[in-house]
């Protein structure tokens, strides 16, 4: 038997033997009678609610042992089901672990293997869409970008909802959204939801990094604001069930609680996840809690805890079980309420492949059973659970069997992995080498793994993983010479790390080294010739360069490489905008739209090439298009308003400014443009006030500062307008604008031997620049009225 052990419940209600039928003409009067009145709520189907806490490690939850935390609603669900200590998720990665837990499949089953680069197939069978023929009614939140509709999860689901754009995330720039937001869609989802049963996937981001946790908790747990983050979650999991309850859905829903992976904090030397599949990434958190009415085919009383191993595959095959639904196709994961099915599972299965795609070291896949893990890697790992949990002694040298035992399991999947191939790096066909080739490409082709062994072990290389972190950081904050030095101490021992190069590479082009940038590039190349993200670096070195054709190139290549890739055809519209070639850019932006349609960045895109060839109408109706989909896109709003006031009409203009500012207060752009007519229609005081908004906004933004001295200096104000200059440059010091402003306004007021330097500054930064020109007349001017 498996083993259980009991803990208070909260609610009552134990398992209730199975009713024997009896064919009584007063049951069948009953049946009869109940037949006229409607459906009862005892014969409602099962109604399931899958909540998915995203980098939550089961043992910083109150119910797994962390008396340092509150997290109420959580222990209460526990009291109320069963708790699972030892389930295992199929990898330390969002997308892929989802892809899981909604198939029932490995990653080497469904071929989702890293965040951002696959697609869950049409031809996987998902939970949702087993429930969907069903009718049920289906619905999804989720709380970040990995698990954007686009990368295939939304299958299934009515309503998919991915509106995070609120806020990003400037450490590792995507789009993610707070779990108060994530249930304010989901209630009001609920609110208008009718009566049909539902399955109900809710999924919450916060607990991965960064740690932010609202208040109170930022106070409540400032030691440890990871925790701060779980108990937020947990208020907002208590204001969701709370909700269920109200509507007398709970009493009739199979809840679900889940992780997709867990977090490190320094473990193996691996600050956060995506790398290593030892427990601390892969042990996850899992809670079921039951409407009486099932309990009769339940096998656990309320408030048990089940110690033996269970796997995330095997979420939807219990689920779909307990609501009756059709078994999934091609599940690998069990029923865990049949009779003997927890005894069955022999082993569980785990991989990164995050280590070779994003760093060009060895991909990891391991086999755990209860007592042992083994880990294939260029030097294997295996690990007595029993005596050593957290896996801290490699004991293989000691214990060569077992070894060799579960390494033979775990080839037996790499073969049918291998045997498989990939949805991603399919077969070159001959024209693609051939152009690729001809780009100077030499690519690798072949299955995915064949070289495995001659990769770095990442176990040697982990310590670069947070520097690249930091540095990718550093010039999303835009401080680029900083993320420069880091990217450049790692590649000098860690060479063949393509994910330094390509992040090198771009911050020298931001920084305008483009010789640099071309040799990082190169380097990178070598180490990864097919790569899709170094691809397009080196696509943007030749748009840097003036050679738009060969990046073309480059960028169809891609395409023909990875036909997924997002983006690709409007980078090549932007090429065809900067030769004037207004219906090639229309036609590919056109095309981006077709293939992600979804993606308000696609639309806004086609709306500025409209804009800028001159087609306002359709400019304003692409715009209008792109908040169709996504009202709570800033930009979209700020776009629009940008054509208005071209159009000079500037009501309009302010009032969309005025929208972008309602979905995103700190979008600055929108306060200077605002500014700008305001200025325009001599209205100063209002433009100044509307740029100091923007300063306390974003006191670091320094273009704020670049237009409050132009105001200042067109108003006489020079002593003003030298302090913005300044405040501004201490803020970007190689702003051109910037130091044009500010040697203007010193000659203004006759400090001219302290306004030629300036100039010269500005001018060093970019010499044919408007701003760059205009410095060098004003130092031509200067010296000649010296002279005189």
């Amino acid at each position: 038997m498996y083993m259980t052990k009991r803990i208070p419940a909260t609610h009552a209600g134990e398992n209730r033997p199975r009713r024997a039928r009896a064919c009584t003409i007063l049951l069948l009067f009953i049946v009869l009678l109940q037949s006229g009145c409607g459906r009862e709520e005892g014969d409602r189907p099962l109604s399931v609610v899958l909540i998915s806490i995203d980098t939550i490690r089961p043992s910083r939850i109150g119910c797994y042992g962390n008396d340092a935390i509150e997290t109420p609603h959580i222990d209460d669900l526990a009291a109320r089901g069963v708790r699972f200590t030892n389930c295992m998720a199929s990898a330390p990665l969002t997308l892929p672990s989802h892809a899981t837990i909604l198939t029932g499949q490995y990653p080497f089953r469904h071929r989702v293997r890293n965040n951002g680069r696959y697609v869950l197939g049409d031809e996987r069978e998902s939970m949702a869409e087993i429930l969907k023929r069903k009718e049920y009614e289906t619905a999804a939140f989720v709380g970040a970008f990995p698990l954007a509709a686009k990368f295939g999860l939304a299958q299934g689901f009515d309503r998919y909802d991915d509106e995070f754009q609120q806020s990003i995330n400037e450490v590792q720039h995507y789009e993610e959204r707070s779990a108060d937001r994530v249930v304010d869609a989901a209630l009001a989802w609920l609110d208008e939801k009718g009566e049909e049963d539902m399955f109900l996937f809710v999924h919450f981001f916060d607990p991965h990094f960064r740690y932010e946790p609202p208040e109170p908790f930022a106070t409540d747990y400032a030691s440890n604001l990871y925790d701060g983050e779980v108990a937020f979650v947990d208020q907002e999991i208590g204001r969701l069930l709370a909700a269920l309850r109200e509507k007398g859905i709970d009493r009739r829903a199979l809840i679900v609680l889940t992780g997709d992976h867990g977090e490190s904090f320094g473990d193996h030397g691996e600050m956060s996840h995506a790398i290593f599949v030892y427990d601390a990434t892969i042990r996850v958190p899992l809670v079921m809690v039951w409407p009486d009415r099932a309990s009769s085919a339940i096998p656990w009383s309320r408030g048990s805890v089940v110690d033996d191993l269970v796997r995330t595959i095997d979420i939807a095959p219990t689920a779909l079980a307990l609501v009756e639904a059709p078994p999934m196709t091609g599940a690998q994961g069990v029923d865990l309420s049949r009779a003997g099915a927890i005894e069955s599972i022999e082993n569980s299965y785990a991989e990164s492949f995050a280590s070779k795609e994003d760093y060009g070291w060895s991909p990891l896949r391991s086999i755990r059973t209860p007592e042992w893990k083994y880990i294939m890697a260029p030097r294997p790992e295996l690990y007595d659970l029993t005596e050593d949990p957290g896996e801290t002694r490699n004991v293989i040298e000691e214990n060569e069997a077992v070894a060799q035992r579960m390494a033979s399991e775990l080839q037996a999947w790499v073969t049918e992995d291998k045997s498989r191939g990939t949805d991603e790096a399919k077969p070159l066909d001959d024209e693609t080498r051939a152009r690729l080739e001809a780009l100077g490409y030499v690519t690798r082709g072949g299955v995915p793994g064949a070289k495995e062994a001659d990769l770095p072990d990442p176990k040697d290389r982990v310590g670069f993983a947070d520097r690249v972190f930091d540095a990718e950081g550093y010039s999303n904050a835009g401080r680029y010479e900083e993320a420069i030095e880091i990217l450049q101490e790692i590649v000098v021992t860690d060479d063949s790390n393509h994910r330094a190069w390509k992040l090198l590479a771009d911050a020298y082009m931001s920084t305008g080294d483009l010789s640099s940038a071309r040799a990082a590039i190169d380097r990178g190349l070598e180490s990864e010739p097919d790569n899709p993200f170094l691809l397009i670096s080196d696509a943007h070195y030749y748009s840097l360069s003036g050679d738009y054709d060969k990046s073309n190139e480059i960028l169809r290549a891609v395409i023909t490489l990875y036909p997924r890739h997002e983006g690709v055809h409007g980078l090549i519209a932007e090429n065809y905008k900067m030769v004037g070639d207004w219906e090639g850019a229309i036609r590919e932006a056109v095309t981006e739209t077709e293939k992600n349609p979804a993606s308000v960045k696609s639309w806004n895109s086609l709306g500025a090439v409209y804009s800028l060839s001159g087609d306002d109408e359709r400019a304003i109706e692409t715009f209008r298009r792109a908040i169709e989909v996504d009202p709570s896109e800033a930009q979209s709003h700020f776009n629009l308003g940008n054509v208005y006031m071209d159009r000079g009409e500037n009501e309009s203009a302010i009032e969309s400014y005025r929208e972008a500012l309602r979905v995103d207060p700190e979008f600055v752009e929108a306060y200077q443009n605002w500014s700008f007519i305001e200025a325009e229609a001599g209205r100063l005081e209002k433009a100044v006030a509307l740029l100091q908004k923007a300063i306390r906004v974003k006191p670091a933004y320094a273009n704020s500062y670049l237009l409050l001295g132009n105001l200042s200096r067109k108003a006489g104000a020079y002593d003003a307008a030298i302090k913005h200059y300044r405040t501004g440059l201490h803020y970007d010091s190689r702003n051109q604008d910037l130091l044009l402003g500010l040697g203007t306004a010193l000659a203004n007021v006759g400090r001219v031997e302290e306004a030629i330097p300036v100039w010269q500054e500005a001018i060093a930064v970019a010499p044919g620049t408007p701003a760059g020109r205009a410095a060098a007349a004003n130092m031509a001017t200067a010296r000649a009225n010296t002279r005189r």
